[in-house]
């Protein structure tokens, strides 16, 4: 669901009661937290949990859609969380950083080079690069209509060094598919210190509690020891920066043997509680593959055993870290950055919380359809079960009826033909045969008289209500399906 998306009711009532001061006594239950946390999001509110406590505060953002009805202009090109936005006052554009050299060219010697037209059209990298300044650091794009290779954009702006101030771009998946988001490395809205800092830093006073844990029980001794120190100061900050933002660390719960058995299903490292969902962080040092040099023994084994040839490849522990996140979420999946080819774990963790934090808005939002569509199915299934009985009163009316219609033709007929029957009957002379004929007779009147629709008041007949079976067939005559699954 796209963060413009209008607001539902639910969250305008609770955009109006953080307006008014979150006055007490206005909710019976803490499910208001969940769409504070959407109004957070779309930056209209701010929520915090420090010290324990929530509290929530209206952006001026927010005071201008409950006036107007809609996101004020401009709302989606200033991406800048952690500032308050003025309507009145326009952003300031940072500035684009000079032109570099291309890696690899060489001016031609011995001629002169020739002139490139000029142009005032900027290059794809170049306007991709102003596009995400003008709009303060993070850009939000929707692809579903653009062929633009934007990863391969990226590429090239951060190989070419092309950001300002030594900044790399960062390419984030968004809520969809199609949704892609684009930041400068160190535009985020970290609360704490910087992650850079805390990996650079001589020494850590005291390391988190969850940390703390991993540490004693050497979880990270698969990881060289020239890297292990970076790997807990990582988790340290991101455990932190959690803490910091009202979510809750813990350390994944284990079996005797060491295997993970943790309730939330997740196998990181660390399991972040993020409103009501649970997010985990995996580190691990990948392996490089390199070419095989085979020894003296591996050939001679060869030449020996034609079954016996050396590898062809060996896997040695590459000098960096991988970083994996998950989560539980029915709406979202798991997510690996490796520093091979892209930047630092360091700028990479400011997009961890954000992802956390985005899961947790993507499942809170997605959860709330859910329930609000369960709701409407049931609502709608009810109605065509009424419009089923319905169906099934009028039929059996109309069966009742058909029914009456020929009781009457019946006993009409059956009138003339007793009639008959008693004048016959007048002609018997013999006294036993008489007898029979005319206690015949009287069962065939007596008969009649029950079959005859007019012998009973005229009054609409009461219907025996439907059951499952009938139910289903009138649901399936009227086109609903037959049944509830």
């Amino acid at each position: 669901m796209p963060v413009d998306t209008p607001l539902n009711t639910r969250q305008l009532d609770v955009l109006r009661w953080i307006n008014d001061g979150c006055p007490d006594g206005r909710w019976t239950d803490f499910s208001f937290k969940k769409s504070a946390g959407v109004l957070a999001w779309r930056r209209l509110v701010t929520v915090s949990k420090r010290g324990g406590v929530w509290s929530a505060a209206i952006l001026p953002a927010g005071v201008h859609y409950l006036d107007h009805g809609k996101y004020p202009p401009g709302h989606w090109d200033k991406r800048r969380r952690d500032q308050t936005v003025d309507l009145g006052v326009a952003a300031r554009t940072p500035m684009v950083a000079p032109t570099q050299p291309v890696a690899g060219e060489r001016p031609t010697t011995g001629r002169r080079p020739a002139k490139k037209p000029v142009t005032d059209e900027l290059t794809p990298t170049r306007k991709l690069l102003k596009d995400i300044i003008d709009a303060g650091g993070i850009l939000e794009i929707d692809t579903k209509d653009d062929k633009t290779s934007y990863r391969s954009l990226v590429g090239i702006i951060n190989r070419r060094n092309m950001a300002p101030n030594g900044q790399e771009v960062i390419m984030l998946s968004g809520t969809t598919y199609h949704h892609v988001i684009l930041r400068l490395s160190d535009v985020s809205d970290w609360k704490t210190e910087p992650p850079a800092q805390t990996v650079a830093a001589e020494r850590i006073g005291k390391w988190h509690p969850a940390v703390a844990t991993l540490r004693d029980d050497k979880r990270f001794d698969s990881i060289d020891k020239r890297l292990r120190g970076r790997a807990f100061r990582l988790l340290h900050a991101l455990a932190r920066e959690a803490e910091a933002r009202g979510h809750s660390v813990r350390v994944p719960r284990r079996r005797v043997h060491g295997y993970v058995q943790d309730s939330s299903g997740l196998d990181g490292d660390l399991v972040f509680k993020v409103e009501d969902i649970d997010c985990s962080v995996s580190l691990w040092q990948p392996k490089d593959q390199l070419p095989h040099v085979p020894t003296k023994e591996e050939l001679e084994r060869a030449k020996k055993y034609e079954w016996s040839s050396p590898p062809s490849y060996d896997y040695v522990p590459a000098d960096r870290l991988s970083i994996a996140i998950d989560t539980n979420s029915r709406w979202s999946s798991k997510v690996t950055w490796a520093e091979k080819k892209g930047p630092r774990l360091e700028s990479r963790l400011p997009d961890v919380m954000t992802t956390f934090e985005r899961w947790a808005v993507i499942d809170a939002e997605r959860n709330e359809a859910e329930r609000r569509a369960a709701i409407e199915k049931q609502k709608r299934r009810e109605r065509e079960d009424e419009l089923a009985r319905e169906a099934y009163v009028q039929h059996a009316l109309g069966e009742r009826l058909t029914a009456d219609l020929k009781d009457w033709e019946l006993v009409g007929r059956l009138r003339h033909y007793l009639a008959d029957m008693a004048d016959r009957i007048e002609h018997i002379t013999d006294d036993a045969e008489r007898a029979a004929a005319a206690e015949w007779l009287q069962w065939c009147q007596q008969y009649m008289a029950k079959r005859d629709p007019f012998a009973k008041p005229i009054c609409q007949p009461k219907i025996k209500p439907p059951g499952y079976s009938e139910i289903a067939e009138f649901r399936t005559r009227l086109g609903f399906g037959s049944g509830y699954w």
